[in-house]
């Protein structure tokens, strides 16, 4: 058991119970993944990305797999090891699983057994048999046996390894075709997968979009520093064994520069008259290797993401050039500096500031401070949060009037900058914040320290305990005369209880002060560019809960071609939904094999959703939608006034708007569910967007949906795919806040 010491200690004091990171490259070696569902396909992919060679097997057939898997062996990135056939007694036996592993060969380096969960993505009664507890055993005794790294889902005591939630970055920011070599990885060593994914999330949304282009420049200053300089001495004599300062080869992180016996800024040895009559101009190879990947290692260090993202060749070549304030001319990078010619280089502080009125003649001591309080601003301004803002609380704290009084605040949709200035400034002026949980840290942030913060905790379950203890808390606060903000995302009185809020504290004596905020209902779907409301489309909205009050039944309203309908809250039960718009009508002329059900494809645009509409819509119908829980009981999961919605209906979901994670997801009715599917992790708030809006202002525009009404369902078919690029199953995926977002702050 280790003990934690209070004396200071010069090594650190392992804490135990961390997993070792690794960065595994099984290129060319063999991973066999058990289990053919979406989890499968997942670990499927990750081994593909590596370069790996991935075998998929399951005693259930390529029939029962999941549409990737198929695909991916139909196309033959993936191999299908058929093991249909064995007996359940053949599963449970690790002599079985020895000699199929062995069948794969000694490059097998990796086994992930998927199956042993239920496959979340289907209802109980199509979900797939879950791996019997017996053959899990077997399974991992053969890996042991055979020496093989095992990962058994939802098994972390039965696991060598856990697959982390990672991220890999693209190249160009303003593309996702190609990859950088950039990935980050969270693990909480199988403690709170949810929360990893997150947390990642959080991390990706605060780093500079140029990253992953930064580390290729960075990677590319790295080869030259190695090679470059006896690419071009050809004729000299050298070192007949070059040095490598990479860990294994090259294959790691570390350099010299990051080890722990050089400091990244421990000084080296510097150019002078005596070392250059000492090397007559020519450095040993090694010590030269070794300088030029400190020099790397001080850029990467130091200067701006986005300035090594943009780094050009002659850049690079000039950044590993030697000073030559002593006449040192460097053999090896002076001729892609200069462009041609035997001139020696003037200098070598051009290379630190991108700027065209940067001196070229400074000082290298003038120019590196130069860079370094440059590097140093643009990381204060990179590592911090996008929505931070510092406002501290007026000075001298604003004196308590002798009776508290009740602020309801709307903070809007969750970017500091739509704070009305109202809110801005009850906030600084609090002296005690009840906050609702889901108002973002960005606007949290702006509270001054000192003031008291409460975050409501409405957890599913608890909504109504929570809310009474919110304004139970108000209530005290008010009568010791404190000033109580009462903080509310969007606006207070859009589905945020603010009535209720207002009728209580009146009933107590206090009448709340209601700050209107810039309502997410509105917002969100401006921030993706799609009107609530448009000419020629919209005339008309209408707003509602997907979620039934105290868990009773949606109730939702029927179509109508000219208006928008704007769902909050009812992401989660999207099914649901998507289920109570459609159910056709019992006057409805439409059978239900009308509805339309679509194969879902990725597409560069927006997809409508999915619903049948009947020849003749009954504004009247109104139409219940039974369901049958696993236990047989039956129920009804929502209704609906009105025509139901044709499945090529467009639809956007919109999650965190004017957050940095901000996402939104657009398709059909019929389509959408798959297409959320297909994005993976949902990024709560979110709201739906249903109606021909959603498209209206896409490329050109398309504002003449209602003028084009009487054309029929083929028109209305012919819009979608036009929108979608051909392809009226597609989807597209928007996610991020535009960089002109960051002026606002």
């Amino acid at each position: 058991m280790a003990s934690t010491s209070t004396q200071s200690s010069p090594f650190p004091t392992p804490s135990g119970s961390a997993s070792l990171l690794l960065s595994f490259t099984p290129k060319d070696r063999s991973i066999l993944v058990l289990g053919s569902s979406r989890i499968a396909a997942s670990r499927a992919f990750l081994g593909l990305d590596a370069n790996a060679r991935v075998v998929v097997s399951s005693s259930s057939g390529l029939d029962s797999a999941c549409d990737e898997i198929k695909w991916r062996v139909e196309r033959k990135e993936i191999d299908w090891l058929d093991i249909e056939a064995v007996s359940a007694v053949q599963e449970e036996s690790s002599s079985f699983w020895e000699e199929t592993f062995g069948a794969l060969g000694r490059d097998l380096a990796l086994v992930c057994v998927t199956d042993a969960v239920l496959d979340a993505s289907t209802n109980s009664t199509t979900a797939k048999p879950r791996r019997s507890l017996a053959s899990i055993k077997a399974i991992r005794s053969a890996c042991v046996a055979l020496r093989l790294p095992v990962n058994i889902s939802d098994h972390p005591a039965l696991s060598d390894f856990s697959f982390p939630s990672s991220h890999r970055f693209a190249l160009d920011p303003s593309s996702s075709s190609e990859m950088s070599t950039l990935q980050i990885a969270v693990s909480t060593s199988g403690r709170g997968c949810r929360l990893a994914t997150r947390i990642k999330r959080e991390i990706v949304a605060r780093l500079p979009r140029a990253v992953g282009g930064a580390v290729e420049n960075v990677g590319r200053m790295r080869e030259k520093a190695r090679l470059g300089a006896s690419a071009a001495r050809e004729g000299e004599a050298r070192r007949k064994t070059r040095v490598f300062l990479d860990v294994g080869g090259g294959a790691g992180e570390e350099d010299l520069s990051s080890t722990p016996h050089i400091p990244l800024n421990s000084p080296v040895r510097q150019l002078d008259d005596s070392y250059v009559a000492a090397a007559q101009l020519v450095e040993e190879e090694e010590e030269e290797t070794k300088r030029r990947m400190r020099w790397v290692a001080q850029v990467s260090e130091y200067w701006p993401i986005e300035y090594l993202a943009g780094l050009k060749e002659p850049e690079m070549d000039q950044i590993l050039g030697r000073y030559a304030s002593k006449g040192i001319v460097d053999e090896g990078f002076s001729e892609t500096v200069d462009g041609g010619g035997d001139a020696p280089q003037e200098s070598n502080t051009t290379s630190l500031s991108s700027q065209p009125s940067s001196s070229t003649t400074q000082s290298s001591s003038t120019t590196s401070s130069s860079a370094n309080n440059i590097a140093s601003s643009s990381s204060t301004f990179e590592t911090s949060p996008i929505h931070s803002i510092s406002i501290r609380p007026p000075s001298p704290p604003p004196s308590l009037p002798p009776k508290g009084v009740i602020h309801l605040l709307g903070s809007g949709p969750g970017h500091p900058s739509l704070l009305t200035i109202a809110a801005h400034k009850s906030l600084l002026t609090a002296t005690l914040v009840l906050s609702d949980k889901l108002v973002p840290a960005e606007i949290l942030a702006l509270i001054p320290s000192t003031t008291t913060l409460h975050i409501a905790k409405k957890f599913p379950g608890n909504a109504e305990g929570a809310q009474n203890e919110m304004m139970a808390l108000a209530l005290e606060g008010a009568r010791r005369g404190e000033r109580v903000v009462r903080l509310k995302q969007g606006d207070p009185y859009i589905y945020g209880r603010g009535g209720e809020e207002v009728l209580f504290f009146r009933e107590h004596g206090f009448e709340s002060v209601v700050v209107p905020g810039v309502s997410s209902a509105l917002a969100g779907p401006l921030m993706f560019g799609v009107p609530v409301t448009q000419r020629g489309v919209a005339e008309s909205m209408v707003l509602c809960t997907g979620v039934g009050r105290k868990g009773k039944a949606v109730q939702l309203p029927g179509y109508e071609r000219s208006r928008t309908l704007l769902v909050l809250m009812g992401v989660a039960r999207l099914n649901s939904v998507l289920q109570v718009l459609q159910q056709p009508s019992p006057s409805s002329s439409y059978s239900d094999s009308s509805i339309v059900t679509t194969t879902t494809t990725f597409s560069s645009s927006l997809t409508p959703n999915p619903t049948s509409e009947p020849s003749a819509p009954i504004p009247s119908a109104f139409v219940s939608i039974p369901a049958t829980s696993s236990a047989g009981v039956s129920y009804d999961i929502g209704s609906r006034l009105g025509a139901a919605y044709p499945p090529w209906t467009p639809i956007a979901i919109i999650e965190r708007a004017s957050s940095t994670d901000q996402r939104m997801v657009a398709s059909t009715l019929s389509g959408i569910a798959a297409a959320l599917e297909r994005v993976g992790d949902q990024r709560p708030p979110g709201m739906m967007v249903i109606g021909w809006s959603v498209l209206a202002l896409e490329g050109k525009g398309d504002v003449g949906v209602l003028d084009d009404g009487e054309q029929g369902e083929e028109a209305d078919r012919a819009r979608v795919r036009r929108w979608l690029g051909g392809d009226e199953g597609g989807f597209i995926v928007r996610e991020g806040l535009r960089d002109e977002w960051k002026e606002f702050l």
